[in-house]
């Protein structure tokens, strides 16, 4: 019998892609308080609002918080919120392991009377599995309001996907049963079959 050889290649590596996950439940206040915490507040139309703010004092004297959130050490997170007030202003995001109060992230934000979004993206400084972001609006010098909309603390993580790799097939009909069904499922539109004895010459093993 003729003995047909054909190298029948598959690139055979690994697809990765990344997930995003999001930290915050009910950062839009669609239901209510959830599990916000912090000073007295209200929701209006879906939005936390502190209708006023201590002018001086502790700068969490005034404060919308959310905890109970595990970080890794040294993985980049993501923060986005929207914010707006009765008057311009400045808040401070801080996010904090609980007890210990060291910074993962601080930063201060000048607010307005129209709603914007805010971002940044910072790593994390420690693994800790007890958390919070809070929304510090304390000692400002001033007691205007502020509104919170669409909080978001989100962080990616890496999925790879093994595959094939490169195959040498020669003809040995007893396995022809086995590799044509899958040939046709790879090339759907080709009504080609492959002989069927194969020798796997560089196998890859999954990562």
């Amino acid at each position: 019998m003729k003995k047909i050889t054909l190298l029948f290649a598959l690139l055979i590596t690994s697809i990765g892609f990344s997930q995003t996950s999001d930290l915050i439940t009910n950062g839009n206040f669609d239901n209510d308080k959830g599990a916000w915490t912090g000073s007295e507040f209200t929701v209006v139309d879906g939005e936390a609002y502190f209708a006023a703010t201590n002018a001086g004092g502790n700068p969490w004297d005034t404060q919308l918080v959310y905890g109970g959130m595990t970080f890794e050490n040294g993985k980049e997170y993501v923060l986005t919120f929207k914010a707006r007030s009765t008057e311009d202003r400045k808040i401070t995001v801080a996010i904090q392991n609980v007890g210990v109060w060291d910074d993962h992230f601080r930063q201060d934000f000048d607010i307005t009377s129209t709603m914007a979004e805010y971002t940044a993206t910072f790593n994390a400084t420690s693994n800790n599995t007890n958390v919070q972001i809070g929304f510090l609006m304390a000692n400002f010098g001033t007691t205007a309001g502020v509104y919170y909309d669409d909080i978001s603390l989100s962080t990616s993580t890496s999925i790879s996907s093994p595959f094939l790799s490169l195959i040498s097939f020669t003809t040995l009909p007893i396995l022809e049963s086995l590799i044509n069904p899958l040939i046709s499922i790879l090339t759907p539109n080709s009504s080609s079959t492959l002989p069927t004895n194969f020798i796997i010459i560089n196998d890859v093993p999954p990562s």
